[in-house]
């Protein structure tokens, strides 16, 4: 018992300090600063320079267009991640001439490589800890307050399952409002690019999603 009070303790110093890290890894590298570097591998410098600047501007459009959230939560959510990919995606369809499918191609692109820079290095330290589920859950109830509580309910938890169910999208309901509501599933992929930096014990299962027209989305992991 003494033993598995350490343990217990080692695991919860362990998911502080990899939350910690993510949270430090994703305020330096912003979404602006991403979406730059993918331009600028994606096209010639000129054009690259071009859009970055229509990007930065049309960032700042939105954010005088209304008001934003009280909520500090939903406040980080719509200007951190929301408005930049939103502004992104504006861009991506003038270049494309209109072209949903050809935009939001590139925007999965862009949102991969941004995904990357904020989360590979962090959760790296995962895949040769021990027992990774039980390091991985408490990182995981500590990350989760970084979304508004209202949106998730746990359905599940134990020692090999955790399951989340998601009746209310703060993503969908903003983007719907901002009349881009075929967006929301391009961010909804960044789980499943997290999911493939996790360790061998632990996988990630989605079936349902609000943006594809479900009654709610389902978050699974599972050890094993």
């Amino acid at each position: 018992m003494h033993n598995k009070r350490i343990w217990l303790g080692i695991t919860a110093t362990g998911g502080l300090g990899l939350t910690w890290l993510i949270q430090r890894r994703m305020a330096r590298t912003t979404a602006i600063a991403s979406f730059t570097r993918f331009f600028e591998k994606t096209f010639e410098p000129e054009k690259a320079r071009r859009l970055t600047q229509l990007m930065c501007n049309r960032y700042a459009e939105l954010l005088a267009e209304r008001p934003l959230p009280d909520k500090k939560i939903k406040r980080n959510h719509l200007t951190r991640n929301i408005i930049p990919g939103l502004a992104l995606y504006q861009v991506l369809l003038q270049v494309h001439g209109g072209d949903q499918h050809t935009a939001l191609a590139d925007v999965d692109a862009a949102f991969r490589a941004w995904t990357l820079d904020r989360f590979q290095g962090p959760l790296a330290p995962m895949k040769i800890l021990p027992t990774p589920f039980g390091l991985f859950k408490v990182m995981f109830f500590m990350r989760m307050k970084a979304f508004p509580e209202e949106d998730h309910v746990v359905v599940e938890n134990n020692a090999t399952r955790l399951v989340l169910h998601t009746k209310h999208c703060f993503y969908l309901d903003l983007l719907t409002e901002y009349g881009a509501p075929e967006l929301t599933p391009s961010f909804c992929k960044t789980d499943e690019v997290i999911a493939e930096m996790f360790p061998a014990g632990v996988k990630f299962i989605r079936e349902h999603t609000l943006a594809r027209g479900d009654n709610f989305c389902d978050f699974q992991y599972v050890s094993g």
